[in-house]
């Protein structure tokens, strides 16, 4: 089984045909690479990947000639693939693009790096993709749209998110109408949390916050069950400033850890 791609890259020069519609500069173990930039010793991982299947973890970077090429950025890299259960994304990724992982039918955990840049997500990333566990170390854009609905919009089997360190904005509508979401933690680096974030989130019962300054909410980030249903854990010395707080005073249980 293979989960992780290796990082010794052959020669490259000319642009070679692959077996799909595309090309590439390099290939190694079944993986597609093409050069952005020379320069900027950066690439993108453009194709492969159908014989890679449990949980598997892209690096930041792969080693060619005496060099580093920082992986920014991925194509159809895994478009289909149903092996695929698990995945971490490094902190080097700049963008996904729409094909990378539609149709991967078991891919249930998500991780993504922390970084103090922003990455850039396509809304349709994973649609057929199962999400029950996510990990966000960043913050996240995507495209506009007439429902500014994001790529983990209406994720009915997604259970626990995680946001880290490095994440200051949750955007409006991010985890809206996540029916099974149970429970999610916030970093300490979350300074906003936009309108209807975790509206129709009906399932969602532990919320846990470890900024000692409570995040900016709209009246509507969360949906009105939320305020009696969830248990709010707050850092100790903070509990009187989120009792205070618009929005966070609502929630009837509020404890300090």
């Amino acid at each position: 089984m293979k989960n992780f791609i290796k990082t010794v890259m052959p020669w490259f020069g000319d642009k070679k045909e692959t077996k799909f519609d595309g090309v590439y500069d390099f290939e190694e173990n079944g993986l597609f690479f093409d050069i952005t930039s020379v320069d900027d010793l950066t690439c993108k991982l453009t194709k492969g990947g159908s014989d890679y299947s449990g949980e598997v973890v892209i690096p930041a970077g792969v080693d060619y000639d005496g060099k580093t090429f920082k992986v920014t950025e991925l194509g159809d890299t895994f478009y289909a693939n149903q092996d695929i259960v698990g995945l971490t994304l490094p902190s080097s990724i700049r963008e996904l693009k729409m094909m990378a992982f539609i149709m991967c039918y078991n891919l249930w955990k998500l991780a993504i790096a922390d970084a103090e840049s922003p990455m850039f997500i396509s809304r349709d990333m994973f649609n057929h993709c199962p999400l029950e566990s996510l990990y966000i170390g960043r913050n996240i854009e995507w495209e506009d749209n007439c429902c500014n609905d994001g790529p983990f919009y209406r994720k009915r089997r997604l259970k626990t998110v995680q946001i880290g360190g490095h994440t200051t904005c949750i955007p409006g509508n991010m985890f809206s109408r996540c029916s099974s979401l149970s429970s999610v933690e916030f970093g300490e680096g979350v300074q906003t949390i936009g309108s209807n974030a975790f509206a129709g989130c009906t399932s969602l019962k532990k919320i846990v916050l470890h900024s000692p300054t409570p995040p900016s909410i709209m009246p509507d980030t969360f949906s009105n069950e939320n305020y009696s249903d969830v248990k709010l854990s707050v850092p100790k010395e903070a509990r009187q400033a989120y009792k205070n707080a618009e929005g966070w005073r609502d929630f009837k249980k509020c404890r300090g850890v």
